[in-house]
């Protein structure tokens, strides 16, 4: 008479977002020796291969399970079929940088159709990151681990306290093998999935995955598969290392922008029109360009290509970014990015249209200073050089009023009219270009 089965083994990995970046890459590629299991295989695969975007391990930490306790504070208990553990901590590649953690686990289940209560207890508690890892909670374990690692803490503007870990992250339940098992009703994987938050409904089945009795859904917050290859539990998993770093980033590059907008609305923007100053706007303009810059390679590049296309499971990673909503998300930034870049533009064209009037203005005077001048200075210099110098015209002992003298006085009346006269008919030329110009603007020379 036959065994009958009653269970099979599952494998948890919860991958989460981190307040740490690793800048710059790593000194060397991750080796696959410093990698467990299946993921040495897959990284052992590209090891003599040119460029290939795969997270690099920062640090790998394998923990007792009996130190392992789940749930928060005073209710966290043990696992007693928790039979391995792994904290493995990632750098995305450049140029997004994120450090990603994940808590790798395998858990001796009863069969999930007969009692889904002990699956579906890890997988809530890891969806909160209510995980206790000898003697502190996940994000102290992280923090512990990066403690000599090359590593720059994230510090988003609102933030009240730095020791809990990010709000993006994912988690992923594997039955590599059901070992005769009949597959998993799909409202169990639905119940078991949405955890305590049962409004996360929706879940995604990938028919491409769903074949020779494998099965693949994306959900939320979590996304199960069942009978595949460790090859492919690989790639699901380093999509989502990826897409959780990347979601990260973007969480990050939104709080910023946000965060000098109002920055500047606070501090810079002059409530009244007229006032606002070219330097007011300088800073503001150049954190965007920086942002929208970062937006573009670390988060919606990134969305596009993800792993090296031969490592990733397309419909996988179509499905997980379409449930965290990062293009959604981003293009929406962007278009942000462009709204604030062109109401930026317009209040540098307001300005530089005041500059050039205070500049006509400024020359305007100056000219009319210089006529002033000229009008005295000009006949007066030229009297004195002609009367004070020896000339056959000019004889000893007549008066300077005598009637001989005449076209001397009227020269030096031309020489004080004309300079006057080219001030105002210039002003006058200057008032009528402004006028014929759209807007009262002085075209530009060559303009």
């Amino acid at each position: 008479m036959g065994s009958t089965v009653t269970g099979y083994q599952l494998r948890l990995a919860g991958v989460y977002a981190t307040r740490w970046r690793c800048p710059g890459q790593p000194d060397t590629r991750t080796r696959a020796a410093e990698l467990p299991g299946e993921l040495a295989d897959f990284y052992r695969m590209f090891e003599d291969q040119g460029p290939y975007q795969l997270p690099d391990l920062l640090r790998r930490a394998s923990p007792d399970p009996a130190t392992v306790r789940f749930g928060a504070g005073a209710a966290s208990h043990p696992i007693p079929r928790l039979t391995s553990v792994e904290v493995l901590v990632f750098t995305l590649p450049f140029p997004a940088d994120q450090v990603v953690a994940s808590l790798l686990l395998r858990v001796d289940a009863p069969d999930l159709n007969i009692n889904p209560v002990l699956a579906t207890r890890i997988l809530d508690d890891c969806m909160e990151a209510a995980v206790n890892i000898d003697g502190v909670d996940l994000a102290a374990y992280v923090d512990n681990l990066l403690a000599d690692a090359p590593v720059l803490p994230v510090i988003p503007p609102y933030a009240q306290r730095q020791d809990r870990m990010p709000l993006e992250r994912h988690q992923l339940v594997f039955i590599p093998d059901l070992r005769g098992a009949p597959p998993v009703e799909g409202s169990v994987i639905r119940r078991m999935l949405n955890g305590s938050r049962p409004g996360f409904t929706a879940l995604n089945p990938l028919e491409d995955l769903i074949d020779n009795g494998g099965y693949a859904a994306v959900g939320a917050r979590a996304s199960f598969l069942s009978g595949h290859s460790d090859e492919v539990q690989t790639s699901v998993f380093l999509t989502t290392v990826q897409a959780v770093g990347t979601a990260s980033r973007f969480q990050q590059i939104w709080q910023e922008a946000y965060h000098y907008v109002q920055q500047f609305q606070d501090q810079a923007q002059r409530a009244e029109p007229g006032l606002q100053r070219r330097e007011d706007l300088a800073e503001l303009a150049d954190r965007m360009g920086n942002l929208e810059l970062d937006l573009a390679f670390s988060v919606q590049t990134a969305a596009d290509l993800g792993l090296n296309p031969s490592t990733r499971i397309e419909s996988f990673h179509d499905a997980l970014y379409d449930v965290m909503q990062v293009e959604v998300r981003a293009r929406t930034v962007g278009q942000m990015f462009d709204r604030l870049g062109g109401s930026i533009r317009s209040e540098l064209t307001a300005i530089e249209s005041r500059e050039r009037q205070e500049e006509d203005r400024r020359r305007s005077a100056g000219a009319l200073a210089v006529g002033v001048l000229s009008f005295i200075i000009a006949p007066v210099t030229f009297l004195l050089g002609f009367f004070g110098t020896n000339v056959s015209q000019a004889h000893a002992g007549d008066s300077m009023w005598n009637g001989e003298y005449a076209w001397a006085y009227i020269t030096a009346a031309l020489l004080a009219v004309v300079p006057l006269v080219t001030v105002l008919v210039l002003r006058r030329l200057t008032r009528r270009h402004r006028a014929a110009a759209p807007g009262g603007a002085v075209p530009r020379p060559g303009g």
